[in-house]
């Protein structure tokens, strides 16, 4: 057997000029498949979904129309399916569906892993508002319905479609106290920097400033087993503490005072 000298090797190891490359059948078909689903999502009609999120009450009927049609994605919570939606749809309506599928148009599923404490049937609830391309998120039968839905659209993404969600929300806790039950929810669904979070907190407080808390006692030893609310309480306490304390400061006035001259 002969040996391949140092100039045969060389020669081995130039480019292979004048040649093409031969791609596998499995990369043409990626390829294809990625190019439709690029294709799928940029249709004419509608604005450039790459550039983000739309305001999707200031499409005509038409637009809406192009949304709701295309190629649909599964959506799963974890291991568990939820529904499918129109692709171009979820991305108008959800940044966290507008960033992934950007970054991967022929995606055909996705799994949202945040929020494992979701309602399977309340992030059913968003994504038929995906389906149908519309904001109007309802509301549920009760507080805690419609806290499960407030939760369920900041995990999908949409959280910039729950204004009208969340001043429910406030309204009912402003108009009357919250049961245990009802506050263990708003901790369990909501961190503490969410606004409804705070304020709920803003309540209590006033609340126990005026003295209105049915059973103060046991209300401290429920405080003394959520942290969260604890700090924010007292964060809230010490901010009108320092108010209050400023109002009673004495007012300076200037005064001004004549002098008159006697010849």
């Amino acid at each position: 057997m002969s040996n391949i000298n140092s100039e045969n090797m060389n020669q081995l190891n130039q480019e292979n000029d004048g040649f093409e490359n031969i791609l596998s059948k499995s990369s043409l078909k990626t390829g294809r498949k990625f190019a439709a689903a690029v294709a799928d999502l940029t249709p004419g009609s509608i604005p450039d979904l790459s550039k983000g999120t739309l305001d999707v009450t200031k499409l005509s009927a038409n637009q809406i129309n192009e949304l709701a049609k295309g190629q649909l994605i599964d959506v799963y919570h974890g291991h568990v399916y939820i529904h499918s939606v129109p692709k171009r749809a979820f991305m108008a309506l959800s940044t966290k569906a507008n960033a992934l599928i950007k970054g991967k148009p022929a995606m055909d599923r996705i799994t949202i892993k945040e929020g494992g404490n979701a309602s399977e049937i309340a992030l059913f609830v968003i994504l038929r508002c995906v389906e149908k391309v519309t904001v109007d998120i309802p509301f549920g039968r009760n507080f805690l319905e419609c806290l499960q839905v407030y939760q369920a659209a900041h995990v999908l993404g949409m959280a910039q479609h729950t204004s009208e969600v969340l001043k429910k929300l406030r309204v009912t806790v402003s108009a009357r106290i919250l049961s245990y039950a009802e506050l263990g929810a708003v901790l369990k669904y909501c961190n503490p920097a969410d606004p409804l979070f705070q304020h709920v907190a803003e309540s209590l407080c006033y609340l126990r400033h005026q003295k209105k808390i049915p059973d103060p006692a046991d209300f401290a030893k429920y405080l003394e087993q959520h942290a969260d609310l604890s700090k924010a309480m007292e964060a809230i306490d010490q901010k009108h503490r320092a108010r209050r304390s400023g109002d009673r400061r004495p007012k300076l006035t200037n005064r001004s005072t004549s002098v008159s001259t006697s010849k």
